[in-house]
């Protein structure tokens, strides 16, 4: 059933995704860590950290962690390097929440 999905899904955008510019679009993807950078940020400088979950960015982690390897298998290098630049970040979201909290507790 997912093998015919897929090639329904594949019949339908075929034409997109075999264009000449759909390489060009993936570069988009370079938009997921810019846009974690405020997260980012705001761990480093707001004074009160109650409304970041670790846990919800130890699954993005997760979840990007399994992009790299779809990535490397889609030989995708746009998406591998965006993925890169997220797992970074993102792990320092999370190794500055924890070692911020860990020094006001």
């Amino acid at each position: 059933m997912t093998q015919q999905l897929m090639t329904a899904m594949y019949e339908l955008f075929g034409p997109v995704v075999e264009s000449s510019w759909f390489e060009l679009a993936s570069y988009g993807f370079l938009l997921n860590p810019v846009v974690l950078v405020p997260q980012l940020r705001r761990v480093i400088t707001a004074s009160d950290l109650s409304g970041i979950s670790v846990l919800t960015f130890w699954g993005f982690a997760l979840l990007q962690g399994l992009t790299f390897f779809v990535a490397i298998a889609a030989k995708n290098f746009p998406l591998f390097i965006s993925i890169i630049f997220s797992l970074i970040i993102t792990f320092s979201i999370i190794a500055v929440t924890v070692c911020r909290r860990r020094r006001e507790a």
